[in-house]
């Protein structure tokens, strides 16, 4: 990215240094991956993401819930567990 009036911009490919054309194509791949590996409804919610790390974010996200909501299920299991064992 660029900054043309205070705004950023993509770098065209001829803009690229030598060290980041590595890491786009890194990037890139890891974006296909990402795409191809979920399915239609996963993909709608990663479609205008540009980097990998932004994408599986939102999967990890989507998948395992925020802190708060992976503390509310391990109480839930905690709770099923504690009312087996009585």
């Amino acid at each position: 990215m660029k900054i043309v009036d205070d705004k950023p911009v993509q770098k065209t490919a001829s803009e690229l240094s030598v060290t980041e054309k590595p890491l786009l194509q890194a990037n890139n791949r890891a974006l296909d991956i990402l795409f191809f590996a979920v399915d239609i409804n996963e993909h709608r919610k990663i479609a205008n993401y540009e980097i990998a790390k932004e994408t599986w974010d939102i999967l990890v996200t989507c998948h395992e819930g925020t802190d708060v909501v992976k503390q509310s299920k391990l109480q839930r299991l905690t709770t099923e567990f504690e009312i087996i064992i009585m």
